[in-house]
């Protein structure tokens, strides 16, 4: 029985995620717990889409998803993007030049920006570094 009951836990998880992704930003709001708990959601979607190896798929990965990223999954995303492209100067000049990169490098200016001095955590500024 436990078997039945997982995926419709899962489902009503993603369900929620989905309705709450067009209620501002993520940042705004930290104590949401629907955000909140949509954050290791997004973090596993990015490892997936890095996963294929197709930097095309990782980019529109973190387009979809930046409104709603916390700094771990800003930090996810620079770093998946930075190993994806690691040993391709081609994909590197193709990384460099997209309007995501300066996007998401927007994004977690922005992120730490709103936060307080004691929010700020050194692993996250090491990870973003």
């Amino acid at each position: 029985m436990p078997t039945d009951q997982q995926p419709a836990r899962r489902g009503n998880r993603h369900s929620n995620r989905s309705r709450g992704s067009g209620q501002g930003q993520a940042c705004s709001n930290p104590s949401n717990s629907g955000k909140r708990s949509s954050y290791p959601w997004i973090n596993t979607q990015i490892i997936a889409a890095a996963e294929t190896g197709v930097l095309q798929h990782l980019l529109a990965t973190v387009v979809a998803h930046l409104p709603q990223m916390n700094l771990v999954n800003l930090s996810t995303a620079i770093h998946r993007l930075a190993k994806l492209t690691a040993n391709d100067p081609r994909a590197q000049a193709e990384l460099q030049q997209h309007k995501t990169m300066g996007e998401l490098l927007q994004a977690i200016t922005t992120a730490f920006a709103r936060l307080d001095s004691g929010e700020v955590q050194p692993q996250s500024l090491s990870n973003v570094a």
